[in-house]
């Protein structure tokens, strides 16, 4: 009997558009065995049984209903087997998700609630794991910002990379080569 994987995609965070291209790329590569259910989430927060092509074309109410253990689509009964989240940023990473599958009793990939929101703040992850070595580091506040151009400089040199501590990996990041 083919396991039945819930394939959970798209997402209200600012990486949508990666996730939908993280979900086709590994929907295409299913192997025999496994039933992908795809759903994918909207912009707006709303659950369908969809392809990724066909996700950014819905509107309207959600079709997917969640249940302890089951997810329901036009009265269809998709109970998975498990969940597989390929959700990208906020909304995904940060452990959102993570805890509502685990409040369903769904097991899924990746890590617990905890694990994904710790993982998702870099400056919280580095403070709790100082023996992992990583490149020297800043954090700035937002009421910091205008001072942080001369402390990057006097502290790092460049080059430098700058991510948001709360983002993801693939949107907001950039790398610093040259003083402007």
């Amino acid at each position: 009997m083919a396991l039945r994987i819930a394939f959970l995609f798209g997402g209200t965070g600012e990486e949508h558009d990666v996730s939908l291209d993280s979900a086709a790329h590994l929907l295409h590569s299913v192997p025999d065995g496994i039933t992908p259910i795809p759903i994918g989430i909207t912009r707006e927060g709303e659950w369908h049984r969809s392809t990724p092509a066909e996700l950014p074309a819905r509107r309207g109410a959600g079709n997917v209903t969640l249940s302890r253990g089951t997810l329901f689509s036009e009265s269809e009964d998709l109970r998975p087997d498990a969940a597989f989240p390929i959700l990208h940023g906020r909304g995904g990473e940060d452990g959102t998700v993570a805890g509502l599958l685990e409040s369903l009793r769904i097991p899924f990939v990746g890590c617990d609630t905890a694990a994904s929101a710790i993982g998702m703040n870099k400056a919280r992850a580095k403070a709790l794991l100082p023996e992992i070595p990583s490149l020297p580091n800043l954090l700035f506040s937002p009421k910091d910002i205008p001072h942080a151009p001369a402390e990057i400089l006097g502290a790092l040199g460049l080059p430098v990379f700058i991510k948001p501590n709360l983002g993801g990996s693939s949107l907001g990041a950039s790398p610093v080569i040259e003083e402007s």
